[in-house]
């Protein structure tokens, strides 16, 4: 089997070992999400080091360099603080839309949200960025490409999200949007820590800060608002003007 045809395997035989060891694992619960996401990571990396025989330190940063806590920070302030202060604006236009749910004697699940959300990032930003990106270098296709394939694998996994039942075309139009930035700043940098710190802070914020009835993870924060993912489409618009700067400089 040629190098090419196994990595064509290695993501769907990631999906299928996924399955098989999830049907062992508890359901329900922020601590049964970690795990599952834990389990993932864990077989998508084993799978890159036996199977393609990848070194995966690839996958986390450039040959040569160590993880840049540097870069993640930018990316993850960046996109948490561009999204809280648009919520803010939104709640100050319509306070009557927020309902503050925040409840203290569950501030433990902040700690169970936060490792989730690291986790479910990490993973993702693994399979649909890295992953992607690596297998993309040995033909060197087109950017265009390479961007257009991370978002529509990085939306069809979350097709089944609720949010995408009660708002489908909103929905999916951003979460392929948002896999388009996320994959264009993996690819100018050619490191994860960027595009990591994007998609923690998107996450966090709306773990931490400003839920929605129909959020994939119910978790205890400040305010729920309807669900809108105009906010998001704001921030990537302007993520992609930062990302057209930033290209510009070099």
């Amino acid at each position: 089997m040629s190098i090419f045809t196994k990595w064509c395997f290695a993501l769907p035989l990631t999906y299928i070992l996924y399955f098989v060891l999830s049907i062992i694992l508890p359901s329900g619960g922020l601590i049964a999400a970690a795990l599952k996401y834990v389990a993932i990571i864990a077989v998508f990396l084993t799978v890159c080091k036996k199977f393609l025989n990848f070194d995966v330190k690839l996958f986390f940063c450039r040959s040569g360099e160590k993880f840049s806590l540097r870069r993640f920070f930018c990316g993850f302030f960046l996109m948490a603080g561009l999204l809280s202060l648009l919520m803010v604006v939104r709640m100050l236009r319509n306070p009557g839309a927020f309902v503050f749910t925040f409840d203290a004697s569950r501030l433990y699940e902040w700690i169970f949200s936060l490792v989730l959300v690291v986790l479910a990032a990490l993973a993702e930003e693994l399979m649909f960025r890295a992953f992607i990106a690596n297998f993309a270098a040995m033909e060197n296709p087109p950017v265009v490409k390479c961007v257009l394939a991370s978002a529509l694998l990085f939306s069809i996994a979350h097709f089944q999200n609720p949010e995408v039942a009660a708002n489908a075309i909103p929905s999916m139009l951003f979460y392929f949007v948002f896999g388009a930035v996320l994959m264009l700043f993996y690819l100018r940098d050619r490191s994860i820590e960027f595009p990591l710190g994007l998609h923690i802070g998107n996450n966090l914020v709306a773990a931490w800060l400003f839920t929605y009835p129909t959020a994939a993870v119910h978790t205890n924060a400040l305010f729920t608002a309807p669900q809108s993912v105009t906010e998001e489409f704001i921030v990537c618009a302007l993520l992609l003007g930062f990302y057209m700067i930033r290209t510009s400089d070099r």
